[in-house]
């Protein structure tokens, strides 16, 4: 049964962890990702507070949204910019200024929102990677590898360690083996079988990190920026939608925070709507996919 938005926020604002913790969102300046920002700069109880690493692309974003988070003493924000389109400038940020810069020693939550959708199937970045597998399936799957040791170092200290990708869990597509890049698809094809890939990536991490919860979640419909590789007649119909149909994205910063911290996803794999209801794997995910995709998404992933 769906859940309340009042039922979700009385849900978090429970939220009370025995640490203080440290959690990352990347693509945090806009849409679903400032919305979890904003829910969990507001749900920490002001006595524990939080380091909140806000990563994105515009700075003026996350200064407006660094500014609107409720002032507290214990609490910690940090934006730090990057363009993850390119898999190597990713790696790059995070040897320099996740372990670097910033020096962190653990992570409690990693979240991965990144990505916009790009309808040019033929669209390449410099790397020979069509943007929006970059940044949702290359990018992401390779930010939770190089990331983590923080993670499992927040394990080890029994605390939280969980990985979220944003994504739509339950809709995912057919996936080919002989195009295991993607290459050959269109824009449609693809963006499903991407979930499928997410699916992939979210199974292969848990397996690799036993002591993480690594999940797959389903924001639900809102109005975000995912739109803006779109083209112009594309855009109006979005926006048409979004103004009629999509939630907003405060309240659906609550419902992913809800997902984040749920007391019962410990370890393991999670996929689940935004109404914390369980989804099933895509019907397309095997282990024979598995592997064969996992693999080319590390190696791939390895620049």
């Amino acid at each position: 049964m769906p859940l309340a938005l009042t039922a979700v926020q009385a849900s978090n604002a429970q939220y009370a962890p025995s640490f203080r913790p440290v959690i990352i969102v990347f693509g945090g300046t806009s849409g679903i990702g400032s919305g979890l920002v904003r829910a969990f700069a507001t749900h920490i109880p002001p006595h524990i507070g939080a380091h909140i690493i806000v990563i994105g692309r515009s700075k003026p974003a996350a200064d407006a949204l660094i500014a609107s988070l409720p002032p507290n003493s214990n609490s910690r924000y940090d934006f730090v910019r990057v363009d993850a389109l390119l898999v190597h400038d990713l790696r790059v940020f995070i040897r320099q200024e996740l372990f670097g810069t910033l020096e962190l020693k653990k992570i409690n939550y990693l979240v991965l929102s990144q990505g916009e959708l790009t309808v040019d199937s033929t669209a390449r970045t410099s790397e020979g990677l069509h943007p929006t597998i970059s940044l949702i399936v290359y990018g992401r799957a390779r930010a939770a590898l190089d990331l983590a040791p923080l993670l499992q170092a927040a394990a080890a200290a029994g605390e939280d360690a969980r990985i979220m990708s944003m994504g739509d869990p339950g809709t995912a597509g057919a996936i080919n083996l002989d195009d295991v890049a993607l290459d050959k698809m269109g824009t449609f094809a693809m963006r499903a079988a991407m979930m499928t890939y997410i699916d992939i990536s979210v199974v292969s991490l848990a397996a690799r990190f036993p002591d993480l919860a690594v999940m797959h979640v389903g924001p639900g419909f809102v109005a975000t920026g995912l739109g803006r590789g779109m083209p112009f007649y594309l855009r109006l119909l979005w926006t048409f939608m979004a103004w009629f149909l999509a939630m907003t994205v405060e309240e659906s910063g609550e419902r992913m925070m809800m997902l984040l911290v749920d007391p019962e996803s410990k370890k393991g794999v999670f996929l689940k709507d935004h109404h914390n209801q369980p989804v099933a794997l895509s019907k397309y995910f095997d282990e024979t996919a598995r592997a064969v995709v996992w693999k080319h998404i590390e190696e791939r992933s390895a620049l």
